[in-house]
């Protein structure tokens, strides 16, 4: 029955992982009711809680009370589940009272809750409590706490500590030494003992990397890791900082460090000491393979541009060459050249043909004095670039009788030119002999035709949109400039719309666009529009009066697009209403709300009816519907003599009589009357 027991509170106890006993708390009467904490007790047997003592008694009724019939000696116990770590130290109170030696009081522990080894026993009686400490195993996740005897035992003051446990690491100290920008360094390592906690591992610095950044688990005793500590050295400089290791509470530094110190460079550069023209100028190299930058004396001599020297004028020029370093390489030392550049050699071709004897110059020549047939001259200059620049003429000297000349003619296509009474319309090179009296004159005809522009472009749109231009100088039809490069186009448009515009190219000649529109027209816009008159007026939409009900299409039309709205026309009723009522002269009509005329003469509120209405009232009240049409309301009133009330006045002797302005009123009570019998008030 006992296992049977047993088993039922552990599998009830794997569904509630929240009730067990905490560490560094006391069990509590909660705690001993709930069947996740005190996870079993011996059945049969008197275990309960002693609200008195706040205890757990085992057996009697009270300290030292026969615990039973006929001296029962069996266990008495109770077994405490400890929530999920390592515990440490036991500590609890108790006291006994026993019959003889073979009574004890002890306390197991267990790993599973089924296999028991004893913690603590005690055959001694203790009548006042005594407190107990033990140390238990780190596996132990049960306490069993029993009386075996006939009398009675107690305990309070249970409570279980928690050991958590976080050593020195080894070693605490890490030095990565000297290494150089992006070495691969090897990581380091330390390791560091632990019990019962969970823990993170942190770094102070980035350059220092740890792996793996947590470790350790609740209820693991004796453990040891091993953490790796890597060097980032994609920087230069000298760094330090620490690795921190923290969990429940628990903390442990390890002092790391380590420098990265950059590569150094050296530049390598041999230019020669002169360089021509078309000669190549090797650039200076790093030994870190990084680009070199220059500094040029003259930079009107020499520039580096696209990796490359580029010659712009001949002299001399030093060129320092510079390195200066990055994250990983340090600055080189500057690598300073002088040298020359020779300008090129530049030459020119020339011709001329003179006349013998024509008084001509040439670069200090006078060339009056050579004689016909060709020859050869030549100049040297300096170029642009400081180089040597030699022009060679060819002269041909020709007899006086032949002049030979060039006449460039240029216009526009479909036109002409003339020139010496020759009129020309083709491109093209046109030779021209002119007999003289003293020479004969050569003249080379250049003709060179201008192309003229004529693009003619067509579109499509609708009525209504807008054409913009990007340029002025467009005309609609011809005739009129579009304003503002912009041009609306309506339905006056569809038979016919172009624009045209007339510039002139770069050469004069006619540049002529045309744009011929195409203008669609939309469908009408169909729309609804709802009019409400009363019976007998009429409302006016669009010039056009309605009052009659019904349904009426109606057709604008518009400058882009025409709109057909059915105008919807609805009549409203007026509203006529009548009312009767009968009373004696004298009595007061209480008059509705509003205003009521009668035979023309506004009244409001009461109205004292006379004798001599009894040829009848009429009421009218006039007023508006909710559609707002006129509303008639009549009260047609029967006005019948008060015979009863004239008797009445005649016989009564106590009626008081008397004049005012010379008419007779009878008082009777608080009423007035007439002689005639009406009321007066």
């Amino acid at each position: 029955m006992k296992k049977i027991f047993t088993l039922f509170v552990m599998s009830f106890f794997a569904l509630s992982t929240f009730a067990e006993l905490a560490y560094n708390t006391t069990l509590t009467q909660n705690d001993f009711n709930n069947a996740s904490t005190v996870v079993e007790k011996a059945d049969g047997q008197i275990i309960e809680w002693d609200a008195d003592d706040a205890a757990v008694r085992c057996g009697g009724t009270d300290r030292g009370a026969f615990s039973g019939p006929a001296w029962n000696w069996d266990d008495k116990y109770f077994v405490v589940k400890l929530a999920n770590g390592v515990p440490n130290k036991l500590t609890f109170q108790y006291v006994g009272y026993f019959a003889t030696t073979q009574t004890n009081v002890s306390v197991k522990e267990s790993a599973n809750g089924s296999d028991w080894s004893d913690l603590w026993n005690t055959t001694s009686n203790a009548s006042n409590w005594t407190e107990v400490s033990q140390t238990l195993h780190a596996d132990t996740r049960y306490l069993r706490f029993c009386f075996h005897g006939n009398f009675s035992a107690s305990f309070k003051d249970i409570k279980v500590t928690e050991k958590i446990l976080l050593g020195t690491p080894n070693p605490d100290t890490l030095d990565f030494g000297t290494v150089k920008v992006d070495d691969v360094v090897e990581a380091q390592a330390f390791s560091i003992g632990w019990t019962n906690l969970t823990a993170t591992v942190t770094s102070s610095d980035a350059h220092f990397t740890v792996s793996p950044a947590e470790f350790g688990a609740i209820g693991l005793a004796t453990q040891k890791d091993t953490i790796l500590v890597g060097f980032n050295t994609n920087a230069a400089g000298s760094f330090s900082g620490t690795i921190t290791i923290e969990g429940r509470g628990k903390s442990a530094i390890v002092a790391v460090s380590g420098v990265v110190e950059k590569y150094n460079q050296t530049i390598t550069w041999n230019p020669t000491q002169s360089y021509n023209w078309n000669d190549a100028i090797a650039p200076a190299t790093a030994s870190s393979n990084l680009a070199v930058s220059y500094e040029i004396s003259d930079p009107t001599v020499l520039k580096f541009e696209n990796g490359a020297f580029v010659k712009l004028h001949a002299g001399s020029v030093t060129v320092t060459a510079k390195q200066a370093g990055n994250y990983k390489y340090n600055a080189a030392a500057n690598v300073a050249k002088t040298f020359t550049i020779v300008g090129p050699a530049t030459s020119a071709q020339e011709t001329m043909t003179i006349a013998y004897g024509a008084q001509e110059t040439w670069h200090g020549y006078d060339l009056s004095t050579y004689a016909v047939g060709t020859h050869t001259l030549t100049y040297t200059t300096t170029n642009a670039q400081g180089g040597v620049h030699t022009i060679t003429l060819t002269l041909t000297v020709t007899k006086q009788n032949t002049v030979v000349l060039t006449q460039n003619l240029e216009f526009c296509e479909g036109d002409s030119a003339e020139y010496r009474g020759v009129w020309y319309k083709e491109a093209g090179t046109h030779q021209l002999n002119i007999a003289g009296a003293t020479c004969d004159t050569t003249i080379t005809v250049v003709v060179t035709v201008n192309e003229t522009i004529d693009i003619e472009t067509e579109i499509a749109e609708m009525a209504g949109e807008t054409i913009s231009f990007d340029e002025d100088g467009w005309l609609v039809r011809g005739e009129t400039a579009v304003v503002a490069r912009a041009y609306t186009t309506s339905k006056a448009d569809t038979a016919d719309l172009w624009f045209i515009r007339y510039s002139q190219t770069a050469k004069g000649c006619d540049d002529i666009h045309k744009l011929i529109v195409e203008v669609e027209i939309l469908d009408p816009v169909e729309l609804e529009k709802e009019i409400e008159v009363c019976e007998g007026d009429s409302a006016e939409y669009r010039g056009v009066y309605y009052s009659e009900a019904g349904e009426y299409p109606v057709l604008f039309e518009g400058a882009a697009r025409d709109t057909m709205v059915n105008v919807i026309v609805i009549v409203n009723e007026p509203s006529y209403n009548q009312e009767y009522e009968t009373v004696l002269a004298g009595d007061i009509i209480n008059l509705p709300d509003g205003e009521w005329f009668i035979n023309e003469t506004p009244v409001t509120g009461e109205y004292q009816t006379l004798r001599s209405d009894t040829a009848g009232l009429v009421f009218v009240q006039y007023g508006q519907t909710e559609k707002g049409c006129e509303a008639i309301t009549a009260l047609y009133v029967t006005v019948t003599p008060n015979y009863e009330a004239i008797d009445n006045i005649s016989v009564d002797a106590k009626a008081e009589k008397f004049f005012r302005n010379g008419v007779l009123y009878i008082r009777r009570g608080e009423q007035i009357f007439t002689a005639a019998g009406d009321r007066v008030e």
